[in-house]
């Protein structure tokens, strides 16, 4: 079944009316009148419908029934990633993890970044909506806009994790979670005084040397297995 990414709909909601981008693409997926397809509104509340009538320019859904978060992770799950100074390897990490089902993504203005603004947030934003509609979430992940890792640091709530090869092994995640990856030059001396400073967890990945999306998204996956471990009593 087909999801679309849909905003403008809320738990009361019996029939949903779709336009604009979200029409064009039920257009693509050559839906007709009687089929059923998934709505998301970004915020928590997925919807099964059935598609009831299509004009040239909108489409009428009659929802069928509603699902309040029927996907959220067992742990609450923060990526703060030092900025890449490609565009298309910080698209594909929102994608993946949007995809995984983090909560909050981002954007790090680290000592060693090559960069410290991002060119195309909308870009970023797409991707998102994307990937959500390809994993069926419920949840579109917020994608802030860049910060200081003090600035994170004195703001984060729960346990921060660093990626950091002099680390050890991953054996248990908090139920909120902020994981931190460096550019890949690494973290600076300040700015690993701040992370002692903080008392932050420090997790080895393993033995070779990771780009830095794919520590990040390691991590996440570790953080997502250990919380299910968690989940069935074995924290």
């Amino acid at each position: 079944m087909e999801c679309l990414y849909v905003p403008d709909f809320d738990s009361h909601s019996t029939l949903v009316t779709i336009d604009g981008d979200a029409f064009k693409h039920l257009r693509a997926l050559r839906c007709n009148s009687g089929e059923h397809i998934l709505l998301s509104n970004g915020k928590g509340i997925r919807a099964r419908g059935v598609v009831s009538s299509i004009s040239r320019d909108a489409a009428h859904i009659a929802i069928k029934e509603i699902q309040c978060r029927p996907d959220e992770l067992p742990c609450h799950v923060t990526v703060a990633v030092g900025i890449l100074s490609s565009d298309d390897r910080i698209e594909w990490l929102v994608e993946k993890c949007t995809e995984l089902g983090v909560h909050r993504i981002i954007p790090l203005q680290l000592d060693r970044c090559q960069r410290h603004q991002l060119r195309r947030p909308d870009r970023l934003e797409k991707k998102a909506i994307a990937a959500l509609e390809q994993s069926q979430r419920s949840t579109l992940p917020e994608i802030s806009q860049p910060i200081t890792l003090e600035t994170l640091l004195r703001s984060t709530r729960g346990t921060v994790i660093a990626c950091d090869p002099r680390g050890s092994v991953p054996n248990r995640v908090a139920h909120e979670c902020t994981i931190v990856v460096g550019p890949e030059g690494g973290f600076s001396e300040h700015e690993e005084t701040l992370l002692a400073q903080y008392s932050c967890v420090r997790w080895s990945l393993g033995p070779h040397r990771l780009r830095t999306e794919t520590a990040a998204l390691s991590a996440t996956a570790i953080a997502i297995m250990l919380s299910g471990v968690a989940a069935e009593g074995a924290y």
